[in-house]
């Protein structure tokens, strides 16, 4: 097991109980970060998220832990929010949905490329649904549908 994996389920089971802590596990293991840490350094992307608007861009957001460690941020989307990306992930990062997500991806991150309009599609993750960044990725551009909530769980170590 990856140092990656036991830490994402120690994370998430201290915050959401065991059974959370064991799919957000078997999501980190099962990412595979080489695609997505590529496109920074093809696109010449070397900016960092700005600490204060980590996880959510600027979407309204309540930092419920922040040590050494981890920071959790609850960030709650405004419906219409456009989320700017084109940015890299300092830290790993964990999201965790509260609610159902509505977000449809207008850049993609992961490929480096715009998405036609008439490909665009919403993402629809039921509440629980969990998914991981690896660090130095790159954050896509979003437009938000519906409001909703995500925790961001970045692990700094």
């Amino acid at each position: 097991m990856s140092k990656k994996f036991i830490y994402a389920a120690m994370v998430t089971t201290g915050l959401f109980g065991g059974g959370a802590g064991m799919l957000v596990a078997s999501q980190v293991q099962a990412a595979d970060p080489d695609p997505a840490l590529a496109i920074a350094k093809r696109l010449n992307i070397t900016a960092y998220e700005d600490d204060a608007k980590v996880g959510g861009g600027g979407a309204p957001q309540k930092v419920l832990v922040d040590n050494d460690v981890a920071r959790v941020n609850l960030v709650s989307f405004p419906a219409n929010f456009d989320r700017a990306g084109k940015l890299k992930r300092r830290y790993n990062q964990l999201l965790v949905y509260i609610d159902e997500s509505d977000y449809t991806i207008t850049w993609n991150g992961v490929v480096g490329e715009s998405i036609p309009k008439e490909k665009q599609k919403p993402s629809k993750l039921p509440p629980g649904s969990a998914v991981y960044h690896p660090r130095e990725s790159v954050v896509s551009d979003s437009h938000i549908g519906h409001a909703y909530r995500v925790v961001f769980v970045e692990m700094k170590k």
